[in-house]
């Protein structure tokens, strides 16, 4: 889990300048409209890309906070044979 949440601070938050809170909402970070997340998401796959990452837009439906982001890269990952702690 720490990878996941230190790559998504890079994509978040990329100069480091403000502090990327797992509770806080997925909107305070992906400004604008459902295009706007899912061009982050499609980032986040290629982020991930040499893990076969494939996140689809139902993936993603329920995610309200970066938590939630964690988590669901994480089940994915879960459901695709990688152990994640």
């Amino acid at each position: 889990m720490a990878l996941i949440i230190a790559v998504l601070r890079q994509l978040l938050d990329p100069h480091g300048i403000y502090p990327v809170v797992l509770t806080r909402p997925i909107g305070d970070y992906i400004r604008g409209d459902a295009a706007a997340r899912r061009a982050f998401f499609a980032v986040a796959n290629r982020a991930f890309q040499d893990y076969r990452l494939n996140l689809k837009p139902g993936d993603l439906a329920n995610v309200r906070t970066v938590q939630d982001l964690v988590d669901v890269i994480a089940n994915w990952f879960r459901r695709h044979g990688y152990q994640v702690t």
